[in-house]
């Protein structure tokens, strides 16, 4: 239900503008960093460029508060309720983004006993940044660790993989109490380095002390409204609307749009497959299982609505299904077991638009990765964490840009 107010308020927005151009020069800002953020990574604003074709507004809530959205000239345009309702599908959304990086980032640490607590004879048996043969190269942004987002980290692994005498078996009990150290790590993960637009929790910013140097007052993680048109109507041509790219997020959250254009990069497969396209198949099969006709573009739901009644609402068929995109810091919790995913954005055929509306989750600003922390064993961490420890996360995204982003 979150899903589809949201989509009712991005379409509201993107209907205002057509009907009054103004609005474009005369009310909604350009891009800009948003004041307070703490980050010249948190801009707000409103751009439209491709004649026109492409069009959003990038949107960021203010941290503990939710009613107040930047830039607040886009309140003046959709009113209080729509924002409000901007607002439930981002809690709705990064509540799922969370979940996500905190289950890959406990499995990836229970795959190497990350929290095994072993005794001095049996841990000195595992050298010092141990890596699995198929770890030895990790990739961020699909470049290798020389062209990264950290160097140098190459030479050496060779000599610190060697495997002699590492013999040792934790027993049942001993990894049933490590699982449970790793969950316990995820969810500080999640809740400490994930931008979720509340403010750190007091627990966490006492066991962090000189670790958390301070947050901004806007979150890092924005709330993306678009709409991309192909108004030179071209069938034979796919043009991308943004090229081939990785996100630098945790996860970026992309509530499935009723006009394809997303395009995941399946690297095995050596194929471009759209998310949207298969949500859609699924609809279709779905509504054939129960008998039900597979071309409705709307299904009809009970919500509550206090006291144990129900009340019927009729939603578009896409506003059930959310697509979750690994990004480059998922990538690198996961210990590089979940690369980022390498995705574009075409345009639309015949003249249709496309609405969007992802939320690309985020660190927070003024926090430093605590490899052992978050990760545990640091002798199980790897080069690549271990080259991350103790950098505040604002520099990581920083140093996860293209070159020509990054700061002089």
């Amino acid at each position: 239900m979150a899903l589809s107010k949201m989509w009712e308020a991005t379409s509201t927005f993107f209907t205002a503008i057509d009907e009054n151009p103004e609005l474009e020069t005369s009310t909604l800002p350009s891009m800009d960093v948003a004041e307070g953020a703490g980050s010249r990574h948190a801009v707000v604003g409103y751009a439209s460029y491709k004649d026109g074709d492409t069009k959003f507004v990038e949107t960021r809530f203010k941290r503990g508060e939710k009613a107040v959205m930047m830039p607040a000239e886009v309140e003046t345009i959709l009113g209080a309720d729509s924002i409000q309702s901007i607002a439930e599908s981002f809690d709705a959304m990064v509540g799922v983004g969370k979940d996500v990086v905190r289950i890959a980032t406990a499995a990836s640490s229970m795959e190497v006993d990350a929290f095994v607590e072993r005794n001095k004879s049996s841990s000195s048996n595992q050298p010092s940044g141990y890596m699995e043969e198929d770890e030895k190269m990790p990739f961020i942004s699909g470049l290798s660790l020389e062209d990264a987002v950290t160097t140098g980290l190459v030479e050496g692994i060779e000599e610190i993989n060697d495997e002699d005498n590492w013999d040792y078996e934790p027993s049942e009990n001993e990894l049933t109490l490590a699982s449970i150290r790793a969950s316990e790590a995820a969810i500080r993960l999640a809740d400490e380095l994930i931008d979720d637009s509340n403010p750190l929790k007091a627990a966490s910013i006492e066991a962090l002390e000189s670790t958390a140097v301070g947050e901004g007052s806007v979150s890092m993680s924005p709330h993306r409204l678009c709409r991309y048109s192909n108004t030179q109507q071209k069938e034979e041509v796919m043009d991308e609307v943004f090229g081939a790219h990785t996100d630098t997020t945790f996860v970026t959250l992309i509530p499935a749009a009723s006009v394809s254009g997303l395009e995941v990069y399946d690297e095995d497969a050596a194929v471009w497959f759209r998310p949207e396209l298969m949500a859609r198949k699924h609809w279709e099969a779905e509504r054939r299982e129960r008998g039900e006709d597979p071309s409705a573009l709307t299904e009809t739901i009970q919500i509550a609505a206090g006291d144990d009644e129900t009340e019927e609402v009729v939603i578009p068929w896409h506003a059930r299904y959310l697509i979750v995109m690994p990004g480059e810091l998922l990538q690198l919790t996961s210990r590089n077991e979940i690369p980022a995913a390498v995705h574009r954005v075409v345009a639309a055929r015949e003249g249709q638009s496309r609405l969007s509306a992802p939320v690309l989750l985020r660190a927070r600003t003024g926090i430093k990765m605590n490899v052992e922390r978050y990760f545990g064993n640091l002798d199980v961490a790897g080069p690549l964490l271990m080259e991350c420890q103790g950098i505040p996360m604002e520099d990581l995204h920083d140093a996860m840009q293209p070159s020509s982003m990054q700061k002089q």
